[in-house]
Formats: C-alpha cells, structure tokens, sequence
C-alpha cells in the first residue's frame, strides 16, 4: 500500500518532466522520510530503474484503479497538465483519473502544476472536478488567473514555484571541458503555429553570436523523439562549429552543462528554469503561456513568441544577456532564493494534506 500516487507526464524520455519527477520524490521524503510513494508512468521499469520508487503503467486501467484503492492520497503533478493544447484526450486523461480518485474517497493534490491553455468548451469539466481536489499549488500566477477564468474556486489554492527549484547537483565539469569555455545553450521543439523563417531565425540567431561572442552554439534536444528533427535542421543552417547534444544524458549532466553556458535560448520551459537555477541569463520563445508565465514570474522581460518571431528583437535581447550578464545574474541570484523556499511548500502542503 502506499501513501501517495504520483500522476504526471513521466516515462517518456522527457528530461524536464524527469527533473520534475526527482524533484517531487526528494521534497516529499525530505518531509516524510518514511513515505510511500508509487508512479503512474509510460514506462514503469526504466521509472522504477531511475528514481528507485514502485511504478505501473498509467495507461493500463486495471493497474490506475488497484493502485488508486491502495493508496491515501493522488498528488498530481508537476508540469502543465490541466491543458488541452496538446490534445483534449490528454486533459480528459488526468480529468479521468483524479475524479476516479474522488469517487473512491482518495485524497487529491495538484502539486507545482500549471493550468492552461484551455479551450471554452472545456471550462465546464475541468470546473466541477477541479472544485472537488483538496488543494492545489501553482508555479506562477499567469495559472492562478487562469483558473479564476475557468471557476476553479474552492480547494486551498496557494502560488508556490516549480519543484525543480529546489534540485541540486554537485558540478564537475566534465561536460563543459568537452565543449569548451564559451557556449550557449539553445532548446527549441516543433510547434504548429511557429513563423515559416523560425528555424532560419533561430540558425542566424546563433551564426550572429558565434560571430560576435565567439560562442559555441549547443542545440540541446530536452525530448529526442520531437526535439532532434528540428535541431538537426537548425545545424545544418548554422555556419560556424556548432554542437548536437544529440547523446543520452542524465539530469546531473544536464545542469553541468547550463552552470558554464553564457546565456539560453529556451524553448522548452525547463530550458529556462535549468537556466535560471545556473543564474544564466535566457531569452524565452513563448509557444506556449507557461513560457510567458515562468519569465514574468521570475522577473525576465525578455522572451519573444514563436508564432511573430522577429530576428532583430531576438538579437536585441541576446545582446542585452552578453551586454548586461553580471548584472541579470545577480537578478536571478536574488529571485532564485525567493524560487527554493516558495518550491518547498509544495511538499509542505502534500504531507500536511496526508496527515490530515
């Protein structure tokens, strides 16, 4: 039996939603060292492999209901999953699940989520079960708002930050000795609605700064299975040395990696929050409102949107992170402290909720 089922985007190969997932399992045992937790994961053997909890396949009903009855509490999260932008079928999926945990009397968290987009005609489902949870704690404000806009209006509702804040690795180096001193780091990933000239952009983007800042560009695949086709296409337009990070490689790795870079281009939100825990300076590409949501949040005015992308405000922005990089570190060193101790509170408030 355990305490807590874990919900949330995990099992597939993503880097982000797996920083998500260790962060999670740290905070919680760092407040209960004795609980017990098991994953609904696409993967359950590489899951369990990885982060040393029980996982089940979270496609396979029988296996959602079992672990459901024989656990206290569902925590759902973290990551943006109350959305239907990927697909309605994925919104009605965690829907599915947490009002099949209600009816069985469970307990139900949402834990460092974000909400949103979502479509008119999904507002009223999402209210009257999201009005049934027991609390929910958000990773910024934008999701506040937007769950205002839906009627979500009666669980304990508290902003808190994204769980990945409170992750912490030993550097060492290795990685960067490899690439050199001076490199970016850049992640983008399709999208529908992006500009026709995006990757022609994003290539010049990266030709400028080689040019200008002597800087490797590091194109960095956060899901290989949607990332690498568009980075590959990306490299081929770059004119000068450029990097595939095209290598499995684990989340320590990862943060080896921003700690040395000189600044992001971050597409895939934990592009930007792997940089913000580096205090790299970044330019966001919105695609999606979480992108907007966490550089406000953080007190970052400078990301640009996907679908409008415009070469000479991009460069703008990635001359102001060279031009002014003590002083935006010195910004991130400051609201990353405020980030860790609002992160901590999503642990706070799931054990308080399974003590109850």
């Amino acid at each position: 039996m355990s305490d807590i089922l874990i919900l949330g985007y995990y099992g597939f190969k993503n880097s982000g939603d797996d920083a998500l997932l260790l962060s999670v399992i740290k905070e919680l045992r760092k407040q209960k060292n004795d609980i017990k937790l098991t994953v609904l994961s696409n993967d359950p053997e590489e899951t369990q492999k990885n982060y040393g909890v029980p996982a089940v396949k979270r496609y396979n009903i029988f296996s959602i209901l079992k672990n459901i009855i024989t656990s206290k509490m569902l925590l759902v999260g973290g990551g943006t999953l109350i959305q239907d932008g990927t697909s309605t079928k994925s919104l009605m999926y965690y829907l599915f699940v947490i009002r099949l945990a209600l009816l069985l009397g469970k307990k139900v968290m949402l834990y460092a989520n974000g909400i949103g987009p979502l479509k008119k005609e999904n507002y009223n489902i999402t209210k009257r079960i999201l009005n049934k949870v027991n609390v929910i704690t958000l990773r910024e404000s934008m999701s506040a708002e937007e769950l205002k806009n839906i009627g979500v209006t009666k669980p304990r509702t508290v902003i808190t930050a994204d769980s990945a804040f409170n992750l912490e690795f030993k550097v060492e180096n290795k990685i960067p000795m490899q690439i050199g001193n001076d490199y970016v780091c850049v992640s983008v990933r399709n999208y529908r609605k992006m500009s026709d000239d995006f990757e022609k952009i994003i290539a010049d983007t990266c030709n400028y700064i080689a040019k200008n800042y002597s800087c490797t560009p590091v194109l960095i695949p956060f899901q290989k299975t949607k990332d690498m086709g568009i980075c590959q296409r990306i490299k081929e337009k770059i004119k000068y040395k450029s990097i595939l990070f095209d290598t499995d490689c684990s989340i320590e790795e990862l943060f080896d990696l921003f700690s040395h870079a000189r600044m992001c281009i971050g597409m895939r939100l934990h592009s930007l929050i792997y940089a913000s825990i580096c205090t790299v300076p970044s330019v966001g590409i919105v695609y999606d409102p979480k992108i907007e949501g966490f550089m406000e949040y953080m007190g970052q005015k400078r990301y640009v949107y996907a679908e409008t992308l415009d070469s000479a405000n991009l460069v703008k922005m990635v001359d102001e992170c060279f031009e002014k990089h003590e002083e935006i570190k010195t910004e991130l060193k400051i609201n990353l402290n405020k980030m860790k101790k609002k992160a901590e509170e999503n642990a706070h408030e799931a054990v308080r909720l399974l003590n109850e």
